[in-house]
């Protein structure tokens, strides 16, 4: 049986070569924004639908992540009260003719007791631990 060696040359020279750099550039067809609703939660059940036309995610817009971050940070500054806590979810559906549904829900709730089902919880509990 006949056996291969590698000479310290070759071996070093396969090693010293300038590494292989490769960089990727993804592109995809924009996504319209097809629709675009805000709901209350808490103690903002029952608000009315926002004017969107002056927020960065609006019907007709082109959807991106960086512009639905915007959109929960500009409903973030127009609902949060010193007295409670606010708290912004989205959601993001893309239907079959590839346009986006946007949902955004705001939870808003006291600074101090919440009741669910009738019984209290303490929010500032966690707090003082």
């Amino acid at each position: 049986m006949r056996r291969e060696t590698c000479s310290r040359e070759a071996h070093g020279a396969f090693h010293e070569r300038a590494p292989i750099r490769l960089g990727f550039h993804f592109r995809n067809y924009p996504i319209p924004v097809a629709d675009v609703t805000v709901r209350g939660h808490g103690l903002l059940d029952g608000i009315s639908q926002v004017n969107l036309s002056s927020f960065p995610i609006h019907r007709g817009a082109t959807f991106s992540q960086g512009r639905r971050r915007e959109q929960e940070a500009s409903l973030q500054k127009i609902y949060e009260k010193s007295d409670s806590r606010l708290q912004v979810f989205s959601d993001i559906r893309i239907t079959p003719t590839s346009e986006a549904i946007l949902d955004f829900s705001l939870l808003a709730y006291p600074d101090d007791i919440v009741y669910v089902n009738g019984k209290p919880y303490d929010v500032n509990l966690k707090e003082k631990e």
